[in-house]
């Protein structure tokens, strides 16, 4: 700008510009002289440019199999001491083997455990230690439009807000139809059941079916998630999800399919 000011006194003392000239041609350069500062001090501050094509690019992301949140495989296995479910939970309860080493023997445990007549105690340790620590109960429930909703309720919550209303009213879960998909380390148990309060009770007071989602880890499998809907009138449970009806007048053995024992021979 200094520069500018020597150049105006040296042009306008020797005549080269008139007053009207000297106002918009020093303008012009101020203005032009601004811009080009302005630039420089926005390069300056954005850092230093590249000088080719071939200079440093940004990284790239690194390929997906290496996020374990993705649906890729990792090729490279959990670091040992990772706080896995392997890992002792401090304050979870620990498993007995009975309840866990099958499929079968974890769904089953899964109905028995919370079950019982009327002021009947309920052992709740044991039932959570199925569970994940972080597992969930979902229950589907309809909303006043006609459309449906789901609660989330952590299985540590979900036992603190039914113990007692189990224990003191009775709560007897049954499950009569199962189907099993198994994936690797996963399965999805299909699981129709029938809740009556106590065993008396001829006709279950509601039906249902259960989507359990397990997890396998080592020799014991763990319950993740419980994901269920009522059967209502407006939806009820299909016959493929439940126990093959009997033939009025039919013996046991020919509504289960076995064939019937031989008669002995008579002399």
């Amino acid at each position: 700008m200094r520069k500018i000011a020597e150049w105006r006194e040296m042009w306008v003392g020797h005549g080269i510009c008139t007053s009207v000239m000297r106002i918009d041609l020093f303008s012009l350069l101020e203005d032009s002289m601004n811009i080009m500062l302005a630039a420089l001090v926005a390069c300056a501050l954005s850092g230093p440019l590249p000088l080719d094509q071939d200079s440093k690019q940004p990284p790239k992301d690194k390929p997906a199999q290496e996020h374990p949140t993705t649906n890729q495989p990792s090729k490279k296995p959990m670091p040992s001491g990772h706080p896995g479910l392997s890992n002792e939970q401090v304050d979870w309860p620990q498993a007995r083997v009975e309840d866990v080493k099958s499929i079968d023997a974890i769904v089953s445990a899964f109905y028995k455990i919370p079950a019982g007549n009327p002021g009947e105690a309920r052992d709740w340790g044991r039932y959570a230690s199925l569970f994940t620590p972080d597992a969930r109960m979902v229950p589907a429930r309809s909303d006043d439009r006609g459309g449906a909703m789901v609660m989330y309720v952590p299985i540590g919550k979900y036992i603190e807000m039914n113990q007692k209303y189990f224990e003191k009213g009775g709560f007897l879960d049954t499950e009569v139809h199962r189907r099993v998909d198994t994936f690797g380390h996963i399965a999805q148990v299909w699981s129709t059941y029938e809740s009556r309060h106590n065993a008396d009770e001829k006709e279950p007071y509601i039906r249902g079916i259960n989507s359990i989602h397990l997890l396998k880890d080592h020799d014991r499998w763990w319950i993740v998630n419980v994901f269920w809907d009522f059967e209502t009138p407006g939806n009820t449970i299909p016959a493929q999800y439940l126990p093959e009806a009997k033939p009025e007048g039919a013996s046991d053995a020919a509504a289960s399919g076995a064939e019937p024992e031989a008669e002995p021979k008579k002399e």
